[in-house]
């Protein structure tokens, strides 16, 4: 008796293990051979099984799986002498097992296994419709078009077998990407999926955030998920992440002279998630940035924050109004040209009529412009 574990591919042994090791070798071969089934099945897409499934995976002129490049009348004879094998295993071995009285030996087994094991590794190697990698190379392209079109049709060529793998596969490697344009994919493809494979993602989604440390994964999940999700993954799952944007946002820090953010990236993520369960907590986290003495706090928030400020009725934040009339009061221009930009878009916009006074009273402060006499030549 051989010891077949080592001389076999992981995954087939793992498939006759049980039978093999209780000592039905007629299984263990039936095993061996549903495994095969199932390989062709995984390569090409295709729903049959035995002798058809053969036919329609590697007969033909354009066979579904080709073994060789088919360039030569070699090529075309290997490709034929496969399609024989695999018909002989189910013509001459399942079938017979299938319907009659079997009782293999192990040498039996061993040997019929074995060369099951050898066709197994003929059709790794065989290119087929779809090629798993070349795929994720086309997801994860850095010229991949920003257009929901072009997702479509690239989502459009993943057999329906693949589509939950390659979300799978996609979401694995999310940090690897442009998530401005992995987003796109991620969107085109869930949008292909049954809401039972889209509530199980959502589910690993909320495991992970659950406990995840990495601010670049937490990132990489808000970006390329789209927002209409969110409220599909575990409330414990968002409330962490929620305190975890806010934490970010209390550090938060824009530089408007240089252009750019100096702390605080993963805090603007909050802008646009629905709904935020923290909301109160993010206001209170907000107003006490428009009322720092840093002004680079204060820029964050007009940054990025200023409309989700705006989008709440003035009367549920009144301790952000007083944030804003102080501002006016000191004759802050940002917080004139905040305020002035809402009500030249609406004059009636319920934000400018809360401060209407303190604007229409406002007076630049002198050391709030830069001057001639502020430069040295």
């Amino acid at each position: 008796m051989l010891n077949l574990e080592p001389r076999l591919d992981r995954r087939l042994w793992a498939a006759i293990d049980n039978a093999y090791q209780g000592g039905n070798y007629t299984g263990a071969i039936l095993d061996a051979i549903h495994f095969l089934g199932e390989l062709i099945r995984e390569k090409t897409g295709l729903d049959g099984d035995g002798v058809a499934l053969v036919g329609q995976a590697f007969g033909g002129q354009n066979p579904k799986l080709k073994v060789t490049k088919l360039q030569t009348e070699s090529d075309v004879n290997i490709q034929k002498g496969v399609e024989s094998f695999l018909r002989g295993i189910y013509q001459g071995i399942r079938n017979p097992r299938s319907h009659e009285k079997y009782v293999d030996s192990v040498d039996d087994a061993e040997v019929l296994i074995l060369f099951i094991n050898y066709l197994a590794a003929v059709l790794d190697k065989a290119k087929g419709p779809f090629d798993k990698e070349a795929f994720l190379i086309q997801v994860f392209d850095q010229h991949f078009p920003e257009n929901n079109r072009y997702a479509n049709l690239l989502v459009e060529r993943l057999p329906q077998g693949k589509r939950w793998d390659m979300l799978l596969e996609a979401y694995g490697r999310k940090e690897q990407g442009k998530g401005k344009k992995l987003a796109y994919f991620f969107r085109a493809l869930l949008n292909a999926l049954p809401a039972e494979e889209i509530d199980e993602f959502c589910g690993l989604v909320s495991q992970e955030l659950e406990t995840s440390t990495n601010d670049a994964s937490i990132r990489a999940i808000l970006q390329v998920i789209p927002s209409g999700f969110w409220s599909k993954y575990s409330e414990l799952a968002r409330i962490r992440t929620e305190d975890k944007l806010i934490e970010s946002i209390r550090d938060g820090r824009y530089d408007p002279q240089g252009g750019k953010l100096t702390s605080g990236g993963l805090g603007t993520w909050a802008i646009g998630l629905p709904p935020f369960i923290l909301k109160g907590n993010l206001l209170n986290v907000l107003s006490l940035k428009l009322g720092s003495s840093d002004a680079n706090e204060q820029d964050y928030v007009f940054a990025y924050f200023f409309d989700l400020i705006t989008g709440e009725p003035p009367d549920q934040v009144p301790w952000l109004v007083s944030r804003l009339k102080t501002g006016l009061k000191a004759g802050d221009a940002r917080f004139r040209d905040a305020i002035s930009r809402l009500r030249d878009w609406d004059e009636a916009h319920p934000w400018a009529v809360a401060v209407k006074d303190e604007l229409d009273a406002f007076v630049e402060a002198q050391d709030s412009k830069i001057t001639d006499a502020d430069v040295p030549f």
